[in-house]
C-alpha cells in the first residue's frame, strides 16, 4: 500500500501528521478517526469502511512500534482503538451465498465451455474444494501429490497457518494432470504475468460466468457451496471442520481428534 494510495483514497496522510504532534495530538486525533470512519461510510460499503480503519490501525501500531523519538513512540496511542471504544464498528452480518442447486447445473455446463482451460480449471478447482483465493492462486506442482493423490495447503499460505491437507479425487487428479502438462517451466499450477508468477486477477472472467449462467457468485461463494454440500451429505463434524481447515480453540475435544487425509478420502 503506497502513501499516494493511502493519501488519496482514505486520508491517512493528515491523520498521521496529527497523530506525531504529541501529547496534545491524541485529543486531535479522536474527532479526525471519527469523521473519517463516516466519511468511509458514506462513501463506501459498511465493510470496506471497517477494512479502512483496520489497515489504518495497523500502520499505527506498525508505526508505533517502529519509530522513535527520545526513546518514546512517535505515537503515543492508536487513535483507531477509539472505535472499539464508542462501538464505532459497523456490524457486519456473515455472507451466506452460495451457488444454488438449481444454478448449479449450468453454473457447472458454463465453466466448462470457457475456451481459458487455465480459469476453467481455477473455478473447478475451488468448486470441488473449498480452498481460498489466496490457497488455490498460490498452489505450487510441489504441493500436489498425484502418487499419493494429496494436495497440501502450505502453512505459510493457509489463513490460520496450520498445513492443511486434502484427498484428491480422480476428477481432480485428472484437472491436476493437465495442468501440470500445461505450466511449462512454471512452478505455480495457475502461473500469471504478475511479478508474483501466479495467477492474481480473474474477476472479469467470473463476471463473464456470472452472466451466462445467470448467477452472480464470488469464489469464496465456490467455498461456502463446497462445505455446504459437504454438511447435506451428513459429513461428521469435525470431519467438516478439517475439510474446511478450520481451528477452533475454544473447543477442546477437536484438540483430540486426529482427522488425517485418508479419513477425509473415506
Amino acid at each position: 500500500m503506497t502513501n499516494e494510495y493511502i493519501s488519496d483514497h482514505f486520508g491517512y496522510k493528515t491523520l498521521f501528521k496529527r497523530s506525531a504532534t504529541g501529547s496534545a495530538g491524541d485529543r486531535q486525533v479522536i474527532l479526525p478517526v471519527r469523521r473519517l470512519a463516516a466519511n468511509c461510510s458514506i462513501a463506501r460499503t459498511r465493510q470496506q469502511a471497517n477494512t479502512a480503519m483496520e489497515r489504518l490501525g495497523v500502520l499505527i501500531n506498525f508505526a508505533m512500534n517502529k519509530y522513535e523519538i527520545d526513546g518514546k513512540p512517535i505515537i503515543q496511542k492508536n487513535p483507531v482503538d477509539r472505535l472499539s471504544q464508542i462501538r464505532a464498528w459497523h456490524r457486519i452480518a456473515p455472507r451466506q451465498n452460495v451457488i444454488p442447486d438449481y444454478k448449479l447445473a449450468e453454473w457447472y455446463k458454463t465453466v466448462v465451455s470457457l475456451n481459458d482451460s487455465k480459469v476453467r480449471d481455477y473455478l473447478l478447482l475451488f468448486l470441488f474444494t473449498g480452498l481460498r483465493r489466496t490457497e488455490a492462486a498460490t498452489l505450487k506442482r510441489t504441493d500436489v501429490d498425484l502418487e499419493g493423490r494429496v494436495l497440501t495447503i502450505r502453512a505459510e499460505i493457509a489463513k490460520n497457518h496450520h498445513e492443511h491437507r486434502l484427498p484428491l479425487t480422480d476428477f481432480l487428479s485428472a484437472l491436476l494432470v493437465q495442468r501440470k502438462q500445461k505450466t511449462g517451466d512454471s512452478e505455480f499450477d495457475f502461473p500469471g504475468r504478475s511479478e508474483k508468477g501466479h495467477m492474481v486477477d480473474s474477476d472479469h472472467v467470473i463476471r463473464g460466468v456470472a452472466k451466462n449462467c445467470g448467477c452472480k457468485f464470488t469464489l469464496h461463494d465456490l467455498r461456502r457451496t463446497f462445505l455446504t454440500t459437504a454438511e447435506i451429505l451428513e459429513l461428521p463434524h469435525y470431519a467438516l471442520k478439517k475439510l474446511a481447515n478450520h481451528i477452533s480453540r475454544q473447543d477442546v475435544t477437536s484438540g483430540y481428534i486426529v482427522v488425517n487425509v485418508e479419513r477425509l478420502r473415506n
